[in-house]
Parts: structure tokens; sequence; C-alpha cells
């Protein structure tokens, strides 16, 4: 750590860890939640755990072109955007709400997360980049969920 900043040295293990610890906690909370967007929708973590992994490989290989030797950085503040998301969810799984209030309430954090994406890469200077190739994940892997679910039923 220097003297005039708060953020510790890298490690490559902690990081590592982090994101692992985010990708596992995100998709078993996640998991939950999609129960209350879609009751008829069983819990299935390992679908919620490819669509975590998905979205880091997805900006890993992207950003990595981008950012080159500051992957790790963004792909440390990206699993703490989603960790908040996710934490934001908790909460409502305490409560029976109907279907709508779920997908609004999703639709409000999915938007506080995009603000804080920004809010981040503005403060490391990575560009508006980053954002766009993590909205274009999203809206590609909700419209494939929504469509998927269209069509079982």
């Amino acid at each position: 750590m220097t003297k005039d900043n708060c953020v510790p040295d890298f490690n490559l293990k902690y990081r590592l860890f982090y994101i692992s610890f985010v990708l596992i906690f995100s998709a078993y909370v996640l998991g939950f939640y999609n129960q209350r967007l879609f009751p008829d929708f069983k819990n299935n973590f390992g679908l919620e755990f490819f669509i975590c992994c998905m979205q880091i490989v997805w900006q890993s290989l992207f950003m990595g072109i981008y950012l080159k030797d500051r992957i790790w950085d963004y792909l440390g503040n990206m699993m703490t955007i989603s960790l908040i998301g996710t934490l934001l969810l908790i909460p409502t799984l305490f409560f029976h709400f109907n279907q709508i209030f779920y997908f609004i309430y999703f639709g409000i954090v999915v938007f506080i997360m995009f603000l804080e994406h920004l809010r981040r890469c503005r403060m490391l200077r990575f560009g508006i980049v980053p954002t766009i190739s993590w909205m274009i994940f999203r809206l590609t892997f909700g419209a494939v969920l929504l469509l998927k679910i269209h069509l079982a039923d």
C-alpha cells in the first residue's frame, strides 16, 4: 500500500478468490431470485453459475484487448458491482410480493449496477467501452433467457 493511497497492492490469488466467491454467491442468490421472477422456473444454480461465468469470460476476452494490463483492475471492479447487485436482491427474498414487483425491483437493481459501472469506469479512466460491452452481454443473455422461457411454455 502506498502512503497516499488506500488501495492495497495487487495479489492475483486474492483477486481470483474474490472473483470466485462473488461468482458462486451471486449465482446462488440469483437462482432463488429467478424463482420469484418466474414461479414455474425451478432454482437452477448451474444455469446462473454458467451465466455469471460467461459474463467474466466475455468481459475478459473483450476487455483484455481493450484494457490490456489493467484487466484485473476491471474484473475486480466488475465483480464488486455484481456483489452490490446481489446484496440488493437479498432483502426481497424474505418477503412474498407479486411477480410484477420482482420484475420492477430487478430493473431498479440493474439500473443501479449500470450507474455504478459507469461511475467506476469513469473513475478508473476506462472510458465507456467496458460499460457498452457489459450491457451488450446483459441484454443478449436476457433476451436468450426470455426466449427460452417463452418457448418452454
